[in-house]
Parts: structure tokens; C-alpha cells; sequence
């Protein structure tokens, strides 16, 4: 039972995350901004969460944080600049592209999967190729998808050197200074931009709801991964994706395209079916 309430709960807190950072784009607040004050919300709930579970926050060793602070702070803002060209459930669906770029880049390093997940991997690369020289007939901005695009590569490199981490590392520190890194680089940012560190008073619900989204994403996220594989976790990401199209037509009244639709839906069924890798199916014998 408490699977599929953390699968529900994520499928659900991705969809309004995506969709929340879609709103403060659209009011205008720069990456930099959203960046530190969605940063900020989530690190104290996230510490709070911490030290409640009485979780050991101070890392082992500081010299592979350091190099892991630049990639994911780095990461987070090509993601958030790329919801000024792409939609929500777009950007959301792009996000879950890092799995099969994993699983080739395992296979690759002769690492074992399944050949349902290696092939299907081939197959999402080739899928996605078309949905970007589609840009215009989904109406989307073919700029964004380098945005997204590098934020994947990123996030991938990053996966590689939190595995190494989780070694040696809990789960809570990493996430402490993963959300560390979003707010050092927010703040980075809007001091070199010089643009003020002002958000309107009626907006602030939406910084701390995404702030919280992101806190009780990443508390979700610790959970699954010490109790499921990775393909597994990623599964309720995936769905996410989903979600986040669906909400995103609900709260903005409008339809996408049926090829926008058609494609997306597309990829979440091969990236749902590689997350649960089946197995052959059995002859039933009468």
C-alpha cells in the first residue's frame, strides 16, 4: 500500500511542480529568481524533514559535493529557462528523456540491461529526434529543446556522481546540498544580473508552494530509491509527465495538438515500459 500512495504522490506533486514554475515564468520572474526562492522553500523544509528524522546532513568527503554543486545547479537552471519556450507537460516529458540516455550509456560501459530496454532506448532517441524537427507543427519552440537538452546531459552526469556518493553519503545530505546548489546558484545569478530580489506580495503562495513541491519531491524521491530499483522510481516520473500535460490543458484551458498529444503520449508508454522491464510473455496453454 505505501508504494502506490508514494507512486500517486509523486505522480501528482510532478504534475503541480511543472505546472507551478510554468505560472512564475509567465509572470515574469527570471530563472535566477525562481531558482533562489523556490531553492530557499524547499531547503528549509527539506532540513526540517531532516531533522526530525535526526539524519546525519554533514558530508564525508567535500571535494565530490563541490564539483556536484556546479552540475546541478547548473542543470536546474537550463531546465527552468527552458519553460520560457517550451510547455509544462513538454519540458516534463523531456525530463524523463535522462532514463534512456542511462541505459545506453550502460550498455555501452557493458554494463547489463535487458534488450527490451536497450532497444526501446534506441527507439525513444529516434522518436525524439522527430518530436524536435516537429517543433513547429506542435508549436513549440525549437530553441528550448537545447535548454532541456543540456539539463538532461547534466543530470545524467550528475546521477553517475551521486551514485558513486550514496556509497558513502546518506540520502539527506545529498538532497541538502543538491537543493544548496539550486539556491547558491539563484542567488548567483540574480546578483550578477543586478535585476533586485523582488517578488510581488500576491505571488509569494507560489513560491512557497513550489518550494514545497520540490522539498516533498526529493523527500519522495530518498524514499523510493532505498526501497526500488532505478528503473522502478522512475516510473511514477514518467506517469508524472503525463500528468503534468493533462493538468497543464486543465488549468490553461487549451488543447494541444493531436501530434503533440500523439508523441507524447507515445514516449511515456515506451519510458513506462522500460521501467518495468517485463519479462517474455508466457504461452497459456489450453
Amino acid at each position: 500500500m505505501l508504494k502506490y500512495i508514494l507512486f500517486l504522490s509523486v505522480i501528482l506533486l510532478v504534475a503541480a511542480d511543472n505546472n507551478g514554475i510554468e505560472a512564475l515564468i509567465d509572470k515574469g520572474y527570471s530563472t535566477g529568481i525562481i531558482m533562489l526562492y523556490r531553492g530557499l522553500g524547499a531547503l528549509l523544509v527539506f532540513m526540517l524533514f531532516a531533522i526530525y528524522r535526526k539524519s546525519d546532513l554533514k558530508p564525508k568527503r567535500w571535494k565530490p559535493h563541490i564539483f556536484r554543486l556546479i552540475i546541478n545547479g547548473l542543470s536546474a537552471w537550463f531546465l527552468i529557462y527552458s519553460f520560457k519556450f517550451l510547455s509544462a507537460g513538454t519540458v516534463a516529458l523531456f525530463q524523463r528523456m535522462k532514463l534512456p540516455l542511462l541505459i545506453l550509456i550502460a550498455v555501452f560501459s557493458k554494463n547489463h540491461r535487458s534488450s527490451l530496454q536497450f532497444y526501446l532506448s534506441i527507439w525513444t532517441i529516434f522518436i525524439i529526434i522527430f518530436f524536435v524537427l516537429s517543433a513547429n507543427i506542435i508549436d513549440e519552440d525549437p530553441k528550448g529543446f537545447l535548454f532541456i537538452g543540456a539539463s538532461i546531459v547534466l543530470s545524467a552526469i550528475s546521477f553517475f556522481i551521486i551514485k558513486k556518493q550514496s556509497e558513502t553519503e546518506g540520502g539527506m545530505s545529498l538532497g541538502v546540498l543538491y537543493l544548496g546548489g539550486i539556491v547558491l546558484w539563484g542567488l548567483g545569478i540574480t546578483s550578477y544580473r543586478g535585476a533586485g530580489f523582488e517578488v510581488a506580495f500576491n505571488d509569494l503562495w507560489l513560491f512557497v508552494l513550489s518550494g514545497g513541491l520540490l522539498a516533498l519531491i526529493s523527500i519522495c524521491s530518498i524514499i523510493l530509491f532505498k526501497r526500488y530499483n532505478a528503473e522502478k522510481v522512475r516510473l511514477p516520473f514518467a506517469l508524472g509527465a503525463l500528468a503534468t500535460l493533462g493538468l497543464e490543458m486543465i488549468l490553461e484551458n487549451k488543447i494541444f495538438t493531436t501530434s503533440h498529444i500523439g508523441l507524447s503520449v507515445l514516449l511515456i508508454g515506451i519510458m513506462i515500459t522500460i521501467c518495468l522491464n517485463p519479462s517474455d510473455p508466457v504461452k497459456i496453454s489450453k
